[in-house]
């Protein structure tokens, strides 16, 4: 089973777990690595080591980050190239439950892969969905 660190600012990574096993049920081997403004780039470095350890079960680890740029996807980046990790920043619900459906059944690269493509495929302009919908019939 590939693992799932979720490493963000403040509770978020928290709030996505609980949320996402409220929909699709309990989630092994997935943690959330919150920072908050007074960590040093240190502390969030053991944190995320920590998590990637209670996650990894030989297969690799996704990191799950909230905002490309800070400090959270700059941390996992620079572990990135060290170890079977992959590491996608712009985490939200939808990837975390395609995530959940298959790491399983795919290697890193495609669990990654497939992640990203639901995370993108889920930002849509509801309105403009809607009233193109609405043509159609």
């Amino acid at each position: 089973m590939i693992g799932i660190a979720i490493v963000t600012h403040g509770k978020l990574g928290v709030e996505l777990i609980k949320t996402a096993e409220g929909i699709v049920g309990s989630l092994e081997k997935v943690k959330a690595v919150s920072s908050i403004p007074s960590d040093t780039l240190d502390e969030i470095m053991r944190k995320v080591c920590e998590a990637i350890e209670e996650v990894d079960t030989g297969e690799g680890v996704i990191l799950l980050t909230d905002l490309f740029g800070g400090s959270s996807s700059t941390t996992c980046a620079a572990l990135g190239n060290n170890r079977n990790l992959k590491v996608i920043s712009g985490v939200n619900l939808p990837m975390l439950i395609d995530l959940a459906f298959h790491r399983n059944q795919h290697n890193l690269s495609e669990v990654a892969a497939l992640a990203k493509k639901a995370g993108q495929r889920a930002i849509v302009d509801v309105c403009e969905v809607l009233a193109k919908r609405m043509k159609e019939t």
